[in-house]
């Protein structure tokens, strides 16, 4: 063995010994076969000339030297012996300082040694490396396509592609130790180690041209990984090249390099021999055209040896073709927490498993953890501890109302438990001390109700409960995802096969120990029972029975040649598109068989055979149209679903549980739709009751309103896209500065906005990364942006796409909807603040110091103003054309020329919003937006205002017709008489503000957002009406008018107030504003800072509480209240000031309308119109045609 260099405290250790080990060890049960002639000529041949430049050159010579002479005698290597701990490292060889690569490696040309180190050296020419062919001429290959005779050639045995590959590695580890960088250099170290013994064991096994060809293509593959810096791939046999360059291609025991000599031995019968063409699929004629037989060969066992696991036969079908690779790293979740096995505690009883004890075993014996199978074989000996801490006490309990309604079910499941000796009984009364019962209860889904399962409620009573004594990190586990599923099928692209296996009764197969028995007990029909397994409903059986799955996943992982994924009880395996399908099923029938020896029972009914279509955890997948799908069934549901909510105004916590769960199911074929479930998760927080039922707010409604619009324009289809070119932005904040970024030679250096300097520094950092989205996103189309932030929550939030902070939700919204506007995706990575020095300066307005440290940077910043202006026009009307115009290209004068607009495009695009029902007004607004398009980029907008465009929408108009308005009715002089009579006591503060309230809204003709507040928003003197908006004139004592200051209204978009005047009404009025304001002000005192108008806690009043205040009047005094609004005083005034004969100038001065729309405010009572058409028959004509006074303001001298 070859020493490694350690760290005294032990540290490195470990890391030297679990990497020595594999290696070592046989790679599987599979016997080596005889030495071949190719390594018996390997071991003879004189050993290459090392270079004496680095120790670590020949350190990896020796360990090759060493592997080579163990695999030609057909042994292992002898195993490290084990030691307490390593001495410290002692080396007299310093490492020559101040020397470069080509002073190192004085035989390798500097060009070659250039291309080692930016990892650009072809695999097929490796031989420059070696002195026998370094003069040999270049010969022009194409990457990755090396033809099978030339490498053969170039390679033709084993030692002539080691001894340049050990140089490769050599010069590899060189330039690692040059940069300083000790970690890289002992992983390229082990990683070589490993992958020289993994061809070692590939050419005793295949033949050595099919091993070349091997070796090109891993090459190859392994280049692109250390591109990004990831060396460890080197260590890890790649299974699906394997399969395509390997199978097939075994060596028989007559194989020779050599040429065979003639023998006068009697030739071989071979009709009782298999033959190996039929198991490839290639023979298909029966009888075998060849003499030999169609049948699956038997298993070869390999021989006894002292490091052998226990004795066990496996008898697996078509073992050959999945002999064992090298063994995979570590499982995940694999931490056997309270399952961990200590030899020193003293062993429980047995209990009765189905699990096959020595199976798990023999096919666990070179897991590289060994205190993990350990654990496994106690489970399966001795029972599992569920990890109970609380207290033992005798419960007793009535079953659940579901398991009554379903007795015979109930009956049955029990029956079947005893049966399968899952649980033991019947007892006359409670077998076991300290008893506890659990209330039984059936179950169906919710889709599929007639589908029952029993479940132990063992979340009973609620505090004390068997889950309850169950710490929370007995129970944590992270499972695999559907999206890693996805990540699979894109990485090995279209028409991969998929497969899906199912274990029946998943935690039925893991016993629990004796000890907690007592803890898992029910009762039925005056029977007491208890479960022997694990049970359904139990807090941390999902965790344990997760240890035996990923146990089951490292196996099938080192034998089947498939990307694989599990979710606890679920396996999907995705083959190479290449792989044949024969081969993928034997895999499945492997794996099947592996199933029944280790003692695990698949459902055959949802075994999925290799196919290009199936459902994968309730989703669908296709590798031939690279699509993921939500079910047909579920794309129904969900949109019934929330249909159904937006009609709710209340829910209950369990209703709304329901909903999140379901849109977090579907929003894994929807990219970054998790975002729009954060307000309802944050709804469901604010519950005090799981039987509570609240109103449903604002917020939360919006995120429904939002899935709603989504599905109903969403064809249930995730694309699944190759791999994005991408782009890196570096972005930071200051804490009291500004926002920087950085991608390639361009920075931003910008102000953090006044209003968001208050904000704590997280808000900050995910809002430089919205500048930067601002700044330069319409460029990122079609790429995959990385995000590096030295901010940890910053980078959970862009990842996962939600946020806790209800400050920076919405900045987070509104990136993921910039990001499917802009057509980018994104994710984030966390970066030490030292390694984002760039964006800190530009964060800091640091300048000098940024450019000394990146002098390729641009000197002068991208503008500080957002390059994407009015996006949201953009994303409705703008985008509409330019999406029909792609759609439509017959319409363009010029393929891909969509601006400037012709005729016929807007012609065509306008008949095409009319076929959509969109109303003409509509359409006219959709023209405007584009018409302002073409003037944002200086082009002619002659097309959007034409003759034949005006006399289609008037087409359209004549076509469709106009919609019918439906407006509130207005509120009239008598209405408003009733409702100030019914005020109520006007001592009550509410009843004095709301009667102030409808008088001076009516009076004043004001819209009702002039004078109420949205739910949620906040109150605000600079844009609300406050007691100060108030003047009394002359005087407060005697007032004959009053001056109402609107510090914000609609027609002020520069928000510089306008004055209203109020007068007092005549003596006897009770609609007076002017007494209703004054007996406000007297009753109410309150500081001119305070809202002018309140709800009953003070608050200022909201829109919500004065529609419903006024509704409940309108009411109370017989009158439909649906007909009425809160912008119903605004049109009653109008109304009266029009029947009264005010003319339409004055009425629209008082109502501060800019244009006609006040005349659809008028109502003129339909007696009025009677009675003009009956005074038109009385009317007498005057003597003198009328002329009009002159005003008083016209000058004289105007004729």
């Amino acid at each position: 063995m070859v020493s490694l260099p350690v760290d005294t405290t032990g540290s490195a250790s470990a890391s030297a010994s679990s990497s020595t080990e594999p290696a070592a060890q046989a790679p599987g049960p599979v016997p080596p076969p005889a030495p071949s002639p190719d390594a018996a000529a390997t071991a003879s041949a004189p050993a290459p000339t090392p270079v004496d430049a680095t120790a670590t050159l020949s350190t990896l010579l020796s360990l090759i030297a060493g592997v080579m002479a163990a695999q030609n005698q057909g042994q292992p290597a002898a195993p490290s012996p084990a030691t307490v701990s390593f001495p410290a490292f002692v080396s007299t060889d310093a490492f020559p300082a101040g020397k470069s690569l080509p002073n190192l490696f004085p035989s390798i040309e500097t060009s070659t040694l250039l291309d080692i180190a930016r990892h650009e050296f072809r695999p097929i020419d490796l031989c420059k490396l070696d002195s026998r062919y370094r003069n040999k001429a270049d010969v022009d290959r194409l990457e990755g396509t090396a033809p099978r005779s030339s490498a053969l050639k170039d390679y033709p045995s084993l030692h002539s592609l080691l001894t340049p590959l050990t140089m490769y590695f050599a010069v590899l580890q060189a330039f690692a130790a040059m940069a300083g960088n000790t970690h890289a250099t002992f992983i390229m170290g082990h990683a070589a180690a490993r992958y020289i013994t993994h061809l070692l064991e590939l050419h005793q096994r295949y033949e050595w041209s099919a091993v070349v060809q091997y070796h090109m293509q891993f090459h190859l593959h392994r280049r692109q990984e250390m591109l990004t810096g990831s060396y460890t791939g080197w260590s890890q046999p790649d299974n699906l090249l394997m399969t395509e360059y390997l199978f097939g291609r075994q060596r028989s025991s007559t194989t020779a390099s050599t040429p065979s000599r003639i023998s006068n031995k009697p030739k071989t019968d071979i009709s009782s021999q298999t033959c190996f063409a039929f198991n490839k699929g290639s023979c298909t004629t029966t009888p075998c055209p060849n003499g030999r037989i169609h049948k699956c060969p038997p298993p070869v066992l390999a021989p006894p040896s002292r490091t052998s696991p226990p004795p066990f036969t496996p008898n697996l079908p078509h073992r050959l073709l999945f002999a064992p690779g090298l063994p995979p790293l570590l499982r995940p979740n694999s931490d056997p927490r309270a399952n961990t096995f200590r030899s020193s505690s003293p062993s429980p009883p047995p209990v009765p498993s189905r699990l096959v004890h020595d199976a798990w075993s023999f096919y666990l014996a070179d897991y590289p953890d060994r205190t993990f199978v350990d654990s496994l074989l106690n489970i399966i000996q001795f029972g599992a501890n569920i990890g109970f801490l609380g207290d033992n006490y005798e419960q007793s309990c009535k079953n659940l109302k579901s398991a009554s309604e379903a007795a015979d079910f109930t009956s049955t499941s029990i029956q079947s438990l005893l049966d399968n000796s899952h649980a033991a009984g019947p007892y006359p009364s409670p077998p076991l001390p300290k008893f506890r019962c659990s209330p039984l209860g059936a179950v169906g889904r919710k889709r599929n109700p007639g589908k029952l399962r029993m479940i132990n409620h063992l979340s009973w009573p609620q505090g004390r409960s068997v889950n309850d004594g169950i710490p929370d990190c007995e129970a944590h586990i992270v499972y695999d995802m559907f999206g890693c599923a996805v990540r699979d099928l894109r990485h090995l692209g279209t028409g991969a096969l998929m497969a899906k296996l199912d274990l029946k009764e998943a935690f039925r197969h893991i016993p629990i120990r004796a000890a907690d028995w007592h803890l898992l007990g029910f009762h039925w029909g005056a029977k007491f029972y208890h479960l022997l397994v694990l049970a359904f409903g139990l807090k941390s059986a999902p965790y344990i029975f997760n240890l035996f799955a990923e146990a089951l996943h490292w196996i099938i992982q080192r034998h089947i040649p498939a990307a694989l994924r599990h979710y606890l009880d679920d396996f999907l395996l995705i083959f190479h598109p290449s792989s044949d399908p024969l081969v993928c099923n034997a895999a499945i029938e492997w794996v099947t068989a592996l199933g029944n020896e280790l003692g695990l029972a698949f459902q055959d009914s949802k075994t999925v055979h290799p196919c290009t279509q199936l459902e994968f955890l309730g989703l669908e997948l296709d590798s031939l149209a690279m699509e993921a799908r939500l079910p047909s069934d579920k794309l129904a549901y969900l949109t019934e679903l929330l249909d159904t909510w937006a009609l709710k105004k209340q829910c209950t916590l369990r209703e709304l549980q329901a909903l999140t769960g379901f849109l977090q199911f579907a929003s894994q074929v929807i990219p970054k739709s998790r975002t729009f479930i954060r307000r309802l998760f944050d709804f469901s927080c604010t519950f005090t009751s799981p039987f509570a039922t609240r109103h449903i707010p604002k917020s939360a409604m919006s995120d429904i309103h939002w899935w709603r619009t989504f599905s109903s324009h969403w064809n249930g289809v995730m694309l699944i896209t190759p791999s994005l070119p991408s782009l890196s932005i570096y972005t930071d904040a200051s804490g009291s500065k500004g926002l920087g970024g950085i991608m390639n030679d361009q920075w931003f250096s910008a102000r953090t906005p006044r209003r968001h300097r208050p904000r704590d520094i997280q808000f900050k950092e995910i809002f430089a990364v919205l500048h930067a989205i601002l700044c330069w996103g319409d460029n990122w189309s079609g790429h995959h942006i990385t995000f590096f932030c030295d901010n940890g929550a910053v980078v959970a939030w862009l990842n996962s796409g939600t946020a806790k902070s209800p400050h920076a939700m919405p900045v987070v919204r509104a990136i993921s909807m910039m990001a499917a506007y802009l057509k980018f995706s994104y994710s984030s990575v966390w970066i030490p603040t030292e390694e984002n020095a760039l964006a800190d300066a530009a964060s800091r307005f640091q300048y000098t110091r940024l450019l000394q440290l990146a002098p390729h940077l641009s000197p002068k910043p991208s503008s500080r103003k957002s390059q994407l202006i009015g996006l949201k026009r953009t994303l409705t009307c703008q985008k509409s054309y330019i999406d029909f115009v792609r759609l439509h290209p017959a319409v363009l004068d010029e393929p891909g020329k969509y601006l400037p607009a012709t005729d016929k495009s807007i012609v065509e695009w306008a008949c095409h919003l009319g076929d959509r029902g969109l109303q003409p007004k509509t359409i006219k607004s959709y023209l405007s937006a584009v018409r302002s398009l073409h003037v944002d980029e200086g082009l002619p907008f002659a097309a959007c205002e034409s003759e034949t465009v005006r006399r289609v929408i008037r087409g359209i108009k004549r076509y469709r017709g106009e919609r019918e308005r439906s407006p509130k009715l207005p509120i009239t002089p008598s209405l408003l008489q009733r409702l100030a009579s019914i005020s109520g006591d006007l001592s009550d503060g509410f009843n004095v503000s709301f009667d102030a309230a409808i008088k001076t809204a009516w009076s004043g003709f004001l819209r009702c957002g002039e004078f109420t507040l949205d739910r949620g928003e906040k109150f605000n003197t600079s844009t609300h009406l406050s007691r100060g908006c108030v003047t009394f004139l002359p005087s407060f004592a005697a007032p004959t008018h009053v001056r109402l200051d609107l510090p914000a209204s609609k027609t002020d978009p520069f928000r510089k107030g306008v004055s209203i005047l109020i007068a007092k009404a005549p003596e006897g009025s009770t609609t007076c504003a002017v007494s209703a304001l004054h007996h406000l002000f007297t009753s109410n005192p309150q500081p001119l800072d305070a809202p002018l108008f309140s709800n009953p806690d003070g608050s200022p009043l909201t829109r919500a509480d004065f529609v419903s205040t006024l509704k409940q009047r309108l009411t109370s005094l017989g009158i439909n209240a649906s007909l009425y609004s809160g912008h119903s005083f605004r049109r009653g005034a109008a109304s009266a000031a029009a029947a009264v004969g005010f003319a339409d100038f004055e009425i629209q001065l008082l109502g501060r309308w800019r244009s006609d729309a006040y005349k659809l405010y008028i109502d003129v009572p339909r007696e009025r119109i009677l009675g003009l058409s009956a005074r038109l028959h009385l009317a007498v004509p005057p003597a003198q045609p009328f002329v009009p006074p002159d005003l008083l303001f016209a000058p004289l001298h105007l004729a």
